[in-house]
């Protein structure tokens, strides 16, 4: 027995070209936080975490002689690094909520049957692209580059910043004692 095929109705046409449109622009705001997290990383890790590693490095290991203000300028840097490892985290964690907003919009459309209309059928289940993605890529969670660039890095640069912070106290207390 065959199937009867779908009634091609012009309302339902309007919708399946109107929901591709949005899906195409959804894709593209996708694409567009991608970016984002990107760039803002490299401007966060190139601008400021290199360039206040290497005046902590030169403060650290250039000065000769001991002076109050270079200890308060060591504190001063790592403090500030530490701010902008926050600062890091927080725009990178804004930008990841904003693409899984676009990716959960771009789920709904998938989803919707006049998105496919008419051609998909009952069998074709991994036509949603999104969602299949989403699925296979919950096994490993915690290493995907968002996550990466979000979470870990940011940590990390915080725990480096810490131990500056640490160095910087312990040679004042050293020298004073």
């Amino acid at each position: 027995m065959n199937k009867p095929q779908p009634r091609i109705t012009p309302f339902s046409l309007k919708r399946h070209e109107r929901l591709w449109r949005l899906y195409s622009l959804l894709l593209q705001l996708v694409m567009h936080e991608g970016r984002f997290i990107s760039e803002r990383t490299n401007i966060l890790l190139l601008l400021y975490n290199s360039v206040f590693f290497a005046g902590f490095l030169l403060l650290a290991t250039q000065t000769i002689y001991f002076s109050m203000w270079v200890f308060v300028l060591k504190v001063a840097v790592s403090v500030l690094g530490i701010a902008m490892s926050a600062f890091h985290f927080i725009i990178v964690k804004y930008t990841v909520q904003a693409a899984q907003f676009w990716r959960d919009k771009l789920i709904q459309i998938e989803n919707d049957s006049d998105f496919w209309y008419p051609a998909k059928v009952d069998t074709d289940l991994e036509l949603n692209i999104i969602e299949t993605r989403q699925k296979t890529r919950k096994l490993i969670a915690y290493l995907e580059p968002n996550t990466i660039y979000g979470c870990w890095l940011p940590f990390l640069l915080t725990l480096l910043w810490s131990l500056t912070l640490c160095w910087s106290t312990i040679d004042y207390l050293s020298r004073i004692n």
